[in-house]
């Protein structure tokens, strides 16, 4: 597990959450997502077509944007572009919205096996969160 993760996953997998059975992960491997975007009805235009998309098609790009603009402030400031990102973000999780309601083992298609819980802070469900754009362009431009 990358420096970076260890107290924040250790802390997650030594909490009160309830876990799928340890045959199903390895607690010592990187642990994933960073973050995440609540992402659903979300409108698009392709090839002049007015559509509605969810889920991954819909979070990445809006967190790739939101992460773009926070370097774009950077720029305008002299200063570089983040970089690589993840120490970034587990140093500063106070810039999600922490998601902490909703079930994943519902969402599971296999009966004899329970996903993992959300909670606060950081979870394997939604990560960090997602991010809230001022706060994220507020701690980026906090960096050196």
């Amino acid at each position: 597990m990358p420096k970076y993760q260890e107290e924040t996953v250790t802390g997650y997998l030594n909490s009160s959450v309830k876990l799928p059975d340890s045959k199903y992960y390895n607690s010592s491997n990187r642990a994933y997502p960073d973050v995440s975007a609540m992402s659903d009805d979300f409108w698009i235009i392709i090839n002049r077509l007015l559509m509605n998309v969810a889920g991954t098609s819909a979070a990445t790009p809006t967190v790739a944007g939101m992460i773009a603009l926070a370097n774009d402030a950077r720029l305008n400031a002299g200063k570089s572009v983040l970089g690589f990102l993840n120490p970034f973000i587990y140093q500063n999780p106070d810039i999600f919205f922490d998601v902490t309601l909703g079930d994943p083992s519902q969402a599971c298609w296999l009966n004899d096996l329970d996903g993992y819980s959300v909670s606060e802070g950081w979870d394997p469900v939604t990560g960090f969160g997602t991010p809230d754009y001022h706060r994220l362009v507020a701690a980026a431009m906090k960096c050196s």
